[in-house]
């Protein structure tokens, strides 16, 4: 059996948990961010995969409060988590992270529009 692409994701399964994770099923959003800008900031070449190992370990934690029980919900979830390409989705968040701080670094250097010594000239007769 071979994945086959879906939305531009590895397959339907890393898709949805980034869907998920993007709505906020791990509870704040900006906890995932502040997670993927440390790692960004701290991880150099393994950001993705440390990032993709702790979405997995949140998304865990998540499921082990849903009664799945030992039978079939439990081996088809773990089944469908195993799918996921979590260090894909790890790599979609730290790249957000550094091109955010890119972006917020080149606003602050910019000089502001309409800041008052832009252009400004003293008035006649002062």
């Amino acid at each position: 059996m071979t994945d086959r692409e879906y939305n531009g994701w590895a397959n339907y399964e890393t898709w949805l948990a980034n869907l998920w994770i993007t709505e906020g099923a791990l509870g704040d959003p900006m906890g995932v961010e502040e997670q993927a800008r440390y790692f960004a900031e701290n991880g150099e070449d393994a950001a993705p995969t440390r990032m993709g190992e702790w979405l997995f370990e949140q998304v865990q934690e998540v499921c082990d409060g849903y009664p799945t029980g030992d039978g079939l919900a439990a081996d088809l979830l773990g089944a469908a988590l195993s799918r996921v390409d979590w260090r894909t989705i790890g790599k979609h968040y730290t790249d957000e992270a550094i091109e955010n701080e890119r972006q917020q670094t080149e606003n602050a250097n910019a000089a502001p529009i309409g800041h008052w010594s832009a252009g400004y000239t003293e008035p006649k007769g002062a």
